[in-house]
């Protein structure tokens, strides 16, 4: 049964057109082994195609989650290109090297960096002087101890994920999804970003759009009910006083303070 067209494109080239049959050997070896897969596609007259999307072969040509499955069941890529090369008569090629990140990825990056620092900047008046300063008076072992412990939030966060979700998800992925998710916050206002991003990682990961939207909105509403517990369960640890001696409050400006209430 072929379902869900929400990636596919109309005349795509003869690269993205080998990279799908790359993808559907490797699916077929997953599931009845390379000896099987690559003699079945050969007897069918599959030899020709098999032997074009050799260079291709490879995990950067993969599916996120085609990867994991690989992995998942041990299948060698680099073996298995050999296999397919000797079944059609061919010399293993070089593999096609694939580019996942392009100069306008690293310029959009640089871009985000920059706004986040000017943004931030304005709004606290800290600049490298300040933070220099600060970082001069620190101690390096608690400071690489809080940016391990500010990293391990992650995981949490990812567990919570796929615990929204019937689809079967791979940890690393999610835990990557939520460091993502941090740099969105800086741009989109609100909680839109968030649930978005989430949407459409869901849906890249094989869930359907219904699932990825109620994951996305159970994922945000347990995060703020936690949030909450937590609150409540600090507060009884806390003490502290309201200190309301520098406010100042319409028509008291300036003024001796008035008469006590309720008046005698």
């Amino acid at each position: 049964m072929v379902v869900d067209f929400a990636a596919a494109t109309l005349g795509g080239p003869q690269a993205a057109l080998d990279i799908d049959v790359a993808e559907l050997l490797v699916a077929c070896t997953i599931l009845v082994g390379p000896e099987r897969a690559l003699h079945k596609a050969v007897d069918a007259g599959w030899g020709p195609a098999v032997g074009r999307v050799l260079p291709y072969l490879q995990r950067a040509a993969l599916t996120p989650h085609l990867r994991d499955l690989a992995r998942a069941h041990e299948v060698d890529l680099k073996e298995l290109r050999t296999e397919a090369a000797q079944a059609t008569g061919q010399d293993v090629p070089e593999i096609v090297p694939m580019r996942r990140i392009r100069p306008k990825d690293l310029l959009l990056t640089a871009a985000l960096i920059l706004g986040a620092y000017l943004l931030i900047s304005k709004l606290a008046s800290i600049g490298f002087g300040t933070i220099a300063s600060e970082l001069g008076k620190a101690s390096v072992p608690w400071v690489v101890l809080a940016l391990l412990l500010a990293q391990a939030t992650f995981i949490p966060s990812g567990l919570s994920l796929r615990g929204a979700v019937m689809t079967p998800l791979a940890l690393p992925p999610c835990v990557v999804l939520q460091s993502a998710i941090k740099f969105i916050n800086l741009t989109v206002p609100s909680s839109a970003g968030r649930m978005g991003m989430n949407v459409r990682f869901l849906q890249r990961m094989g869930a359907p759009l219904p699932e990825a939207v109620a994951a996305g909105a159970i994922d945000h509403g347990a995060e703020k009910v936690v949030q909450v517990l937590l609150f409540l369960l600090i507060l009884p640890f806390v003490h502290g006083n309201l200190d309301t001696s520098q406010s100042t409050f319409p028509g008291r400006t300036g003024a001796s303070p008035g008469p006590s209430w309720p008046p005698s």
